[in-house]
């Protein structure tokens, strides 16, 4: 999947360093283009009333803005997808089937597995 420019594989069981190593990357992207759109706002501030300069400027600001919240988004998902993996993988007791499905619940739930666990296997289910 990719967003933003940058792309997470969502691959259970990652090796720990090309984890760490995409966050880098990531990371550094986000202070990549934070500097992108600081910069354009210093020059729209000596850019005066001229309208082809502040509409360029914004259209660079607005592409930089939204390639910075696709990044958060996939280093925000790749760490909630390993934290889930971690979890769901230290249960021998769960099929495969509600492994998957704990790992499926929604990435925007309040809770680490969102409210899934008494659907799949609560004895059996890590509380997390």
């Amino acid at each position: 999947m990719r967003v933003g420019g940058y792309s997470w594989s969502g691959v259970p069981n990652r090796d720990t360093s090309t984890l760490l190593a995409s966050i880098d990357t990531g990371l550094r992207s986000l202070v990549a283009m934070g500097s992108h759109i600081d910069r354009m706002l210093g020059v729209a501030r000596h850019a005066g009333e001229d309208p082809f300069v502040m509409d360029a400027l914004l259209q660079s600001s607005a592409r930089a803005s939204k390639h910075i919240l696709g990044t958060a988004l996939g280093l925000s998902t790749d760490i909630l997808l390993t934290h889930k993996d971690l979890a769901v993988n230290s249960s021998s007791v769960l099929p495969g089937q509600g492994r998957e499905a704990l790992r499926s619940a929604p990435l925007g739930s309040a809770t680490l597995f969102g409210g899934r666990c008494a659907e799949v296997s609560a004895p059996g289910c890590p509380r997390r």
